[in-house]
């Protein structure tokens, strides 16, 4: 859900794939990547403008690049990813964890942003 332009709270099978694997890459490097991230985004905060956090739920991965980050899963699950593919995808996720984090924020203070 946090891969693509739309609001959809159901994604496709292929982004749900893409989150389900990333979420459960490297776990040591997570836990330390994820403990700064949150200092840095601070994502249950709320204080954004609204027009700020509107412009922040639009951003997305490109199809191309959920097209990709399939292709390198299915080749990571066949045992088949090249050292430089591991590091491709391991940019996407962190890419799609930083923009987890903007998106949760955003979506905190459209909640608490009065519209207008």
């Amino acid at each position: 859900m946090f891969f693509t332009k739309t609001n959809s709270p159901c994604p496709s099978f292929a982004q749900h794939t893409v989150l389900c694997y990333l979420d459960t890459m490297n776990p040591a490097l997570e836990k330390s990547e994820a403990a700064i991230l949150d200092r840095v985004f601070r994502p249950d905060a709320a204080d954004w403008p609204r027009a700020a956090a509107e412009a922040i739920l639009n951003i997305g991965f490109d199809p191309n690049d959920l097209k990709r980050m399939v292709q390198l899963m299915e080749r990571a699950k066949s045992g088949d990813l090249s050292r430089e593919q591991a590091e491709e995808l391991e940019h996407y996720r962190h890419i799609g964890r930083l923009l987890e984090l903007m998106k949760s924020r955003a979506r905190r203070s459209l909640q608490k942003t009065p519209t207008g």
